[in-house]
């Protein structure tokens, strides 16, 4: 509003409306050099070729983006020389972390490729081939230390050893304790030691650890490792990694893992190996939309350790040997997967597993379906189908498999019977006919069933 002067009645005034200034153009140039404008409201590189190069924002809200990488916080870098590979990764982790980007095509590796924390290497559909050569992606923590065993209490700080020798050093390390690391934040004897945050589980007494400088949060997705002499994959002493989207192909062994926590296998597979997976000591995970075939000495997922994670959505077949072997794990969801032509069992409990379910299967052309060979209990077998089979649909073997239960089972015919129940309270439900000694071809106990 302003006010104008009247000259017939100079002591008046009068209000008038004045229209609002126009705004200055705004040059897109100027503010960002490099970037053209388009039409009003757009604006884009000076190399942008629809489909092809460079990149346009326009009114509307879209993005072109025809580099086809987006990457908002951390560091970036592209390589397409694999000789460069190790010092993009190098540089990105000391930076922060970030992204590694290797573009598209087929790499010699002549070297291992290590990965610390922070950084993602993002494969983009590129293939490392290693030549036949003793080389792997390496991810791996340093200066572990497992003397002894400790005790610590729910929501204690405090951590006592027994047969440790705990140094200063130790401090700012990490303590790995049931499902997760700790960090060490004071040390007060060789027997003591303070960890943060305080545990977060259950009181523990007289149980093995790990100490290590860990590696953290670490991911390699959309790829293929292939044609090792020995490990395409190896990570030990690691809090977080994600590995998504790899084929593991021509090799020794597609994944070796050891002592981690929060491994996340995801939509990958292990194509002709002589080993496929293998787990020690890797609690709180999750391998989900996973499989391996064409394992030619070995066993196609051997798990040792695995503790209070999921399995999921897995495919099996072509193992020269035990599909999926289960030793020391508990508190597994293992559900909906599919386990053909194996040599051996299908599934193996073979000792120190508790409390876990194994649901919702097929199971064809196997010797035994599942069996328990010692001190296996409280698992829940329930909803598969065994076809084919050798030996028996189920072979519960030793007296020392407790408070098992088998439920819902359809057994497909062959070999030596449905079930054989050597257990201890055994909790067999289902159709009635399936509990007929003369079925079962050779049962070595008497099942029970829930009222």
């Amino acid at each position: 509003m302003s006010e104008q002067y009247n000259p017939k009645n100079p002591d008046a005034f009068k209000q008038v409306e004045l229209p609002e200034p126009a705004p200055p153009e705004l040059n897109i140039v100027a503010l960002a050099p490099g970037l053209s404008t388009i039409k009003e409201g757009d604006f884009q590189s000076k190399n942008f070729k629809p489909g092809r190069r460079g990149y346009r924002f326009r009114e509307d809200g879209d993005f072109d983006l025809n580099g086809g990488v987006i990457k908002i916080g951390g560091t970036l870098i592209t390589v397409t020389d694999i000789r460069k590979l190790q010092d993009a990764i190098n540089i990105v982790s000391a930076r922060g972390g970030g992204t590694v980007a290797l573009a598209p095509g087929t790499y010699i590796a002549t070297q291992n490729i290590t990965i610390p924390s922070g950084v993602t290497l993002d494969m983009n559909g590129a293939i490392i081939d290693f030549d036949g050569g003793a080389f792997q992606v390496l991810i791996e923590g340093t200066n572990p230390y497992s003397v002894g065993t400790l005790s610590v209490n729910y929501a204690s700080g405090a951590v006592t050893g027994v047969g440790t020798v705990w140094t200063a050093d130790m401090v700012g390390s990490s303590i790995l304790i049931g499902d997760y690391w700790y960090e060490i934040t004071a040390r007060t004897s060789d027997t003591a030691i303070t960890i943060s945050p305080a545990f977060m589980a259950p009181n523990v007494t007289g149980a093995t650890y790990v100490i290590a400088t860990t590696v953290d949060d670490v991911a390699i997705i959309n790829g293929t490792l292939q044609n090792a002499s020995g490990t395409l994959l190896k990570h030990r002493y690691v809090n977080g990694i994600t590995i998504d989207g790899m084929l593991f192909a021509d090799s020794g062994q597609g994944i070796d893992a050891d002592d981690s926590s929060g491994s996340n296998l995801r939509n990958s597979m292990v194509d002709n190996c002589t080993v496929g997976i293998t787990y020690n000591n890797i609690p709180y995970s999750v391998i989900e939309n996973t499989g391996t075939i064409n394992i030619t000495g070995g066993t196609g997922m051997d798990l040792n350790g695995l503790a209070n994670s999921s399995i999921s959505i897995i495919g099996v077949q072509a193992i020269t040997g035990v599909g999926i072997k289960f030793t020391n794990c508990f508190n597994l969801g293992f559900i909906n997967f599919s386990i053909i032509e194996c040599s051996s069992h299908a599934i193996e409990f073979v000792s120190g597993n508790r409390d876990s379910d194994v649901i919702s299967g097929y199971i064809d052309t196997c010797v035994d379906g599942i069996k328990l060979t010692a001190t296996s209990d409280s698992i829940n077998i329930t909803e598969l189908s065994f076809l084919n089979y050798s030996g028996y649909g189920i072979n519960i073997a030793a007296a020392s498999c407790d408070n098992n239960v088998v439920g819902f089972v359809y057994y497909g015919g062959g070999g030596l019977g449905t079930i054989n129940n050597a257990g201890t309270n055994t909790k067999i439900q289902g159709d009635d006919t399936a509990y007929d000694a003369t079925t079962w071809n050779g049962n070595l106990g008497t099942p029970t069933k829930n009222a």
